[in-house]
């Protein structure tokens, strides 16, 4: 079902440089500065109830990190499983037309772990401030 889809969007691959550097930045990069600024916005947002740099500021900083964080980690967990219950895989593997635009050791595509994850971080930051919540939700999609 998803290879029309697929393919709809591998037409766009290798027909410009700065298109698939793109697409090579979203997918290897990205992802490690969502979680950067995800930490740093937690460690360092204040919020207006609760004065800043007191014991108890920092306890419910730790704790909105750990809620947000083992959301993201649990939704990682159970993508994991379904894609080893599933076990679709990659396109490059069914059809050898098809070159990826960087290498892959993961041999089965669907779900994606990255999109679990960060789906999963991006509802958990917009359920606790939802202002950035709405960037984290623009990323992961």
């Amino acid at each position: 079902m998803y290879h029309p889809i697929f393919f709809s969007l591998y037409n766009l691959a290798h027909q410009s440089a700065a298109f698939d550097a793109m697409v090579i930045f979203t997918a290897v990069w990205l992802g490690n500065i969502l979680i950067c600024i995800a930490v740093l916005f937690l460690l360092f947002h204040h919020h207006r109830d609760i004065e800043p740099h007191t014991v108890r500021s920092m306890k419910q900083k730790f704790k909105e990190i750990i809620r947000v964080f083992s959301t993201a980690f649990i939704a990682w967990l159970v993508g994991i499983a379904l894609k080893y219950l599933i076990a679709s895989p990659r396109p490059f593997a069914l059809y050898s037309s098809v070159q990826p635009l960087f290498s892959i050791i993961d041999p089965y595509g669907f779900p994606s772990w990255h999109a679990t994850f960060f789906s999963a971080l991006a509802v958990a930051m917009y359920m606790n401030h939802k202002r950035i919540g709405i960037v984290f939700i623009v990323c992961a999609l």
